[in-house]
């Protein structure tokens, strides 16, 4: 949610982004403005709502799975046409069911996992003068919890994770044929 415009470029050779082969992706992030706005959001997705399915003769164990996503943002102004906030959050919730079944004389127990992480996003945009923009951004990506596990109990895998970046940006309009666009930041994963 506290994405404004993504876009994909598969052009290489297109002038604006430069010489680059591959491709690009341009990640626009949301900003505070001169009116306080937000959201809050969810979305659910059970078993329950699912028809059932056929059962698989190369696969031991297939789980059920329930994802919630719980969403808000907020942003706005801190000083009128200068200075502006933009806060969101997201909370993802996971859980996979199994029940107990065998392959030949493998038999793999009934499981149930359950997994937690958060995203928070942060932003300051700060306007000193007319046609010069200073923007600091930051996310903190965090695994919350995990409980249990499906397959043989000497498999599970546990995620523990906190990943974060800063960035500083910096973009001014110089005369009619100038324009200068800096960035730095840091990016952390562990």
């Amino acid at each position: 949610d506290a994405l404004d415009e993504s876009q994909i470029i598969s052009d290489g050779f297109a002038p604006n982004p430069g010489q680059g082969l591959g491709g690009f992706i341009k990640i626009v992030t949301k900003s505070g403005g001169n009116s306080l706005h937000g959201e809050l959001g969810s979305l659910v997705r059970s078993p329950d709502l699912r028809a059932s399915r056929q059962d698989q003769l190369s696969v031991a164990s297939i789980p059920e799975t329930s994802l919630m996503h719980f969403l808000g943002n907020l942003g706005g102004p801190i000083l009128t046409d200068r200075l502006w906030f933009f806060l969101s959050n997201n909370y993802y919730g996971t859980r996979d069911v199994t029940s107990e079944q065998s392959i030949g004389w493998l038999k793999i127990p009934a499981g149930n996992r359950q997994i937690g992480a958060n995203n928070a996003f942060g932003k300051l945009t700060f306007t000193p003068h007319k046609n010069h923009t200073v923007s600091l951004s930051g996310t903190l990506d965090k695994s919350l919890n995990q409980r249990g596990g499906i397959g043989v109990p000497e498999t599970y895998v546990k995620a523990d994770y906190t990943d974060y970046f800063f960035r500083l940006n910096y973009r001014g309009i110089l005369s009619q044929n100038t324009l200068l666009t800096g960035a730095v930041g840091l990016n952390q994963r562990k």
